[in-house]
């Protein structure tokens, strides 16, 4: 969380719970998700990418969306992190994101 505001979730979805996240992954479990923020256009691409991203249709107020994708011992977790990243992008503060990015000029 930054603040109070979330920029990632994951859950175990079982025997279709919770319901909401069940609904938007399209399965009633056992699964594991992690849901995170991005942009309305990276959105609309994830969505087209395959079945393992889901559009999460509670989505936000504050000109993002929220996608998830389904956690299986295939994913690659350097998409992982490049999605996380640029989730907290979406709801962190101008020191913070200025911090990022000198850690990111420095790497």
């Amino acid at each position: 969380m930054v603040r109070k505001r979330n920029f990632a979730h994951v859950l175990e979805i079982v025997d279709g719970w919770p319901p909401a996240y069940a609904r938007a992954a399209g399965a009633p479990g056992p699964l594991v998700v992690l849901t995170f923020r991005t942009s309305a256009m990276l959105a609309d691409v994830l969505r087209e990418v395959g079945p393992r991203y889901f559009y999460a249709p509670w989505g936000t107020r504050w000109g993002t969306k929220v996608v998830g994708i389904k956690l299986d011992r295939t994913v690659d977790w350097r998409e992982i992190e490049a999605l996380l990243v640029q989730s907290y992008r979406c709801v962190a503060t101008r020191a913070q994101l200025s911090r990022l990015n000198a850690r990111a000029h420095r790497a």
